[in-house]
Order: structure tokens, then C-alpha cells, then sequence
């Protein structure tokens, strides 16, 4: 699935697959030696002097990022003990789109590439004593979760000032979130409707991430 999704991103790029400088790979689905990543390469026939280095300190970089995901590690018999296994399957799963991905990252793109998004800025927030929150932990069956009902109110709580800094830092206000292209890690309808009551989003703003 990787191959197939990072062929597709190639041929949508515009330059040949000899200009990937960097590649990066992620699944949980698999636990193998070698790695998924030189499987990846290998198929590809991408270069075997793949750099390993920052790849924002060399310009011209393009690194090659490509996800493949079917979430099998939490796929187990149902038990009344453990229903959030199911459910964690069913929203991690959903999320990851039980498939493949594959995104080509660069700078100063040439006239040759057909960027679709740029970067402005990127933030990343821990809120204290939530980490238990949504736990998994592997077990000789796989994956059992644990997903705490009272997520929703802890993101409303908080997301307010989340996206106030995330926005200050790029010059906008909040109100200027419906001006904004949303992306969202759904994690459930229910958060999704508690973003766009607290953010007051017009209808149809979080319908890439439903």
C-alpha cells in the first residue's frame, strides 16, 4: 500500500523519483527486521545513499513521507470487559484510512513541482496530567485501549487557547478561523462537534476531517 500511495505522490510531483533526498516511513502495523522503510526504498528504487540528516538545514531537500496503516496489532474477539478496544480500532483506524499515504516536503519549490500547501508554522502543546487520558498498552493479544469519556470537555476547555496562539503566531485573530482550511485528527463526531460549537465554525469548515 505504501508503494502504491508514494508512486501516485511521485508522479503528481513533477520532478523524478532521483531528487528524493530523505525518506521517512511510519507504521504500527508491522515489527520486522529489516524495517518496512528499506522495503520501501527497495521497491521504489530510490537512491541507496538515502540521507539520514536534518533535512531543513540542507536546502533543496525533498523528503518523501509515506504512512501505511491497518491498525491489526488491536484486532481482537470483542469483550464486555474492554470495550474501548473496539472503539479505539474503529477511530484510530478510521483515521489513519486503513490504507496508505504518501507526501512529498520541500522548500522553494521549483517550477517544475506542484506544491499544493505550504507550511507557515507548527506548535505542539501537552496538557499537564492528561497523559492516562488515552492510554494503550500491548498485550500478548495486541492492543487493549483505554479512551476517557471525558475528552471532549477537556479539548473544549482548552482549545480556545490552542488555536489562539496557533493563530497570533501567524498574524491572524480568532476571527479569523473561519478564513482557515481545517484539518483535524478527528478522534470521533463528538469532538468535532464540540470544535465547531466552542470555535464557532460555519457549516461545513471540518468536512475534510469527517
Amino acid at each position: 500500500m505504501a508503494v502504491e500511495a508514494s508512486q501516485a505522490c511521485i508522479n503528481n510531483w513533477g520532478r523524478p523519483i532521483s531528487d528524493i533526498t530523505h525518506l521517512v516511513y511510519i507504521s504500527s502495523s508491522e515489527a520486522r527486521l529489516t524495517g518496512g522503510n528499506l522495503q520501501l526504498a527497495k521497491e521504489l528504487g530510490l537512491k541507496h545513499e538515502n540521507n539520514r540528516d536534518i533535512a531543513e538545514n540542507n536546502p533543496g531537500s525533498r523528503v518523501l513521507l509515506a504512512t501505511s496503516e491497518t491498525t491489526i496489532i488491536g484486532f481482537k474477539p470483542p469483550s464486555h470487559d474492554r470495550p474501548y478496544d473496539l472503539v479505539g480500532v474503529v477511530l484510530f483506524g478510521a483515521s489513519a484510512g486503513a490504507g496508505a499515504k504518501a507526501v512529498i516536503v520541500g522548500s522553494d519549490p521549483l517550477v517544475i513541482e506542484r506544491p499544493l500547501s505550504e507550511i507557515h508554522s507548527a506548535v505542539q502543546h501537552f496538557l499537564p496530567d492528561t497523559e492516562t487520558i488515552i492510554d494503550g498498552q500491548l498485550t500478548e493479544e495486541g492492543i487493549s485501549f483505554k479512551i476517557g469519556r471525558e475528552i471532549p470537555q477537556i479539548i473544549e476547555d482548552n482549545i480556545v487557547d490552542f488555536c489562539g496562539m496557533l493563530m497570533e503566531g501567524v498574524g491572524h485573530s480568532e476571527k479569523d478561523y473561519n478564513k482557515m482550511f481545517w484539518v483535524i485528527h478527528p478522534g470521533g463526531p463528538a469532538i468535532l462537534k464540540w470544535l465547531e460549537k466552542k470555535l464557532d465554525l460555519l457549516l461545513g469548515k471540518l468536512s475534510a476531517s469527517r
